[in-house]
């Protein structure tokens, strides 16, 4: 039995490559979460892990934090409706809100 726990997000991508060649379900993965857009964006990874785990989160903070409200209500809107028919995939950032980001854009992303 394969066990793995990814510490650093950037690491992730290596991992990839392992679920790839062994396969996601030998790896035993119930969900992941915390997608960054310049590693994996959490489209990328529905379409590819998307049925066989559950995708979390994945609006990146740094998108949310620099795209207008109508581009955030348009990515989570997208999101929702790739996933409606499959399911397993819960919208969310996948990381704490820092206070940083404005409060219109995390409603936005509700």
């Amino acid at each position: 039995m394969l066990r793995t726990e990814v510490v650093r997000c950037k690491a992730f991508r290596q991992v990839s490559i392992s679920i790839s060649y062994l396969g996601i379900e030998d790896m035993e993965y119930d969900a992941k979460h915390s997608f960054e857009d310049a590693i994996m964006p959490v489209e990328e990874a529905y379409d590819r892990w998307g049925g066989r785990i559950a995708i979390l989160g994945g609006i990146d903070v740094d998108f949310v934090c620099r795209a207008s409200i109508d581009e955030i209500k348009q990515r989570c809107r997208a999101m929702l409706e790739r996933t409606k028919n499959t399911g397993g995939y819960a919208l969310g950032t996948g990381n704490s809100i820092p206070e940083y980001v404005p409060d219109e854009k995390y409603f936005a992303m509700l």
